[in-house]
């Protein structure tokens, strides 16, 4: 059978099974395409579907803000960098980072920095995704030795004994931008390092408030040196639950089953230490890129994206008898009178589920389904906007609001809850620019103004052409 032939019967054996108004107004029937790479040969198949879901394409080139921190306590510094987007993993970004600072990529260590601690990140970890709220995710790196490192923490220690504050606070509580410090091999030589890289990182945070104090006025405000667990607040020498962390003692540790060392540094609070030490993060030099606006995607690169070949392996070939990689495609075929069109605004990754934001650029006069259609497809009409529903909030929960246009005035009105509001400036435009555009609704144009009628004997062609009243 012909391909024509075959899209009619498989239309025709769907309707049969599904004979409603809404099938007849809201069925559309796309052409799946399998291609064989070893022997070229084509199989077919085609389905019916009431609506189009169509994916937002992400931009090739991300910009990611990058932290780099430097040895001995110096202020972190801010790079804007652009990296490729479809292999957006922490060490695409250390090779972006590593020539904007001039460092040998293998330099630089990718950690999390949340609340004072510090927890070491995979170069293959992939970048947390962009909402489209606010500012992208700032990634850190640590410009690491090639030899073992101390992770030194910095904490607001606890009031005085007999101190008015004293009551109501808890525990200490680790603040500001980690350090890293060579390991030594324990004892007074491990001390003096941790005490030389403390004050060094409480000098360069003074200096960028404009402070200047001695290294004495600085060890006066500094409690003591602990030893914790990542968390920077439980302590990893003792059982004792209550216990945040036993000083770090001047003999030799035994580190034989101990994958990293954490200490911490103790400050004292409202000190003038740590307080520039909260502040390190917003004191940073900022080099590099500048983010720049974002640019609407248009809704034919949404289409252009559903019919892109997808490639797969271990696709079983009936004319080679073995599993070879091949290619798949979708393409439309038959459109309805009405295309329900649904974009996707929520993705899934390592790090959960999140809206995507992205601005879509939607056209309302008229848009084109042509560039989607399948070779051989029948032709397709122009089309135009009549509706679309926004969707405001976030993954778990949000509001959705319907606009909608009056056919014969061409005026638009949204609707919210029981609010109604007429949106005058949508009958001047050409397209819409939304960020929270969810499903669209697309209607032929009208041909004449008499709508074919539905007979009991019409086949499908027929009955896809029936346009709305």
């Amino acid at each position: 059978l012909g391909t024509a032939r075959v899209s009619e019967r498989a239309g025709q054996n769907f309707l049969a099974a599904n004979r409603s108004p809404i099938s007849h107004l809201f069925q559309g029937q796309y052409r799946s395409e399998l291609r064989c790479d070893s022997c070229g040969k084509c199989s077919y198949r085609f389905g019916d579907e009431n609506c189009l879901i169509l994916e937002i394409p992400q931009p090739k080139e991300r910009w990611v803000p990058a932290v780099l921190v430097r040895p001995n306590g110096k202020v972190p510094v801010k790079f804007g960098l652009s990296v490729d987007a479809s292999s957006a993993t922490y060490k695409t970004v250390a090779q972006a980072l590593s020539q904007a600072a001039q460092l040998e990529p293998d330099q630089l260590r990718p950690v999390q920095v949340r609340g004072g601690s510090l927890r070491f990140l995979s170069l293959e970890t992939q970048l947390a995704p962009i909402s489209g709220w606010g500012s992208p995710p700032t990634s850190w790196f640590y410009e690491s030795p090639p030899h073992p490192v101390v992770v030194l923490l910095h904490r607001q220690g606890n009031p005085p004994e007999g101190h008015a504050s004293q009551s109501w606070y808890s525990y200490p509580m680790p603040t500001g931008v980690p350090i890293l410090v060579e390991l030594k091999q324990g004892g007074v030589e491990l001390c003096d390092a941790v005490l030389d890289a403390a004050v060094s990182a409480a000098t360069e945070a003074l200096r960028s408030t404009g402070v200047a104090e001695s290294d004495a006025d600085i060890l006066n405000e500094l409690q003591q040196v602990c030893v914790v667990h990542s968390d920077g607040i439980t302590c990893s020498l003792c059982s004792d639950s209550r216990c945040h962390g036993c000083r770090l003692p001047e003999e030799p540790l035994d580190l034989s089953h101990c994958k990293q060392l954490y200490l911490t540094v103790d400050w004292l609070p409202k000190g003038k230490v740590i307080t520039a030490l909260r502040s390190t993060s917003s004191n940073m030099a900022e080099l590099g890129e500048k983010e720049q606006a974002q640019v609407p995607v248009h809704l034919s690169d949404c289409l252009e994206s559903y019919t892109t070949p997808e490639e797969l392996e271990g696709v079983q070939c009936d004319k080679c008898r073995r599993n070879v990689s091949a290619h798949k495609q979708l393409e439309l075929w038959r459109l309805p009178a009405v295309v329900v069109v649904t974009l996707k605004r929520f993705q899934h990754t390592a790090y959960g589920s999140s809206k995507v934001n992205t601005q879509v650029e939607i056209p309302i006069r008229e848009l084109d389904f042509s560039p989607s259609l399948a070779d051989g497809a029948p032709a397709s009409q122009q089309y135009e906007l009549f509706g679309y529903v926004d969707h405001h909030g976030i993954m778990g929960g949000g509001h959705y609001i319907a606009t909608t246009r009056h056919l014969d005035s061409d005026r638009w009105y949204m609707f919210d809850d029981t609010g109604v509001l007429a949106k005058p400036n949508l009958s001047r435009q050409d397209s819409i620019v939304s960020s929270s555009a969810y499903i669209l609704f697309y209607r032929a144009k009208r041909k004449s103004k008499e709508p074919k009628k539905l007979t009991a004997s019409g086949n499908y062609t027929q009955t896809q052409e029936r346009l709305t009243s």
